[in-house]
């Protein structure tokens, strides 16, 4: 794996912002499988 570049090949440049908005996504899923989780063990414990 190359060190991290400053861009002057055109690389980072594209793949800096697209790792960013994908660990930003990350999260939000994650708390979308919780809430879902919550939402069912909730349920369960209702019956």
């Amino acid at each position: 794996m190359p060190p991290a570049h400053d861009g002057t090949d055109g690389t980072s440049e594209y793949l800096i912002p697209k790792a960013k908005r994908t660990h930003q996504s990350i999260p939000k899923v994650e708390n979308e499988n919780q809430k879902r989780l919550h939402q069912r063990t909730a349920i369960e414990h209702a019956f």
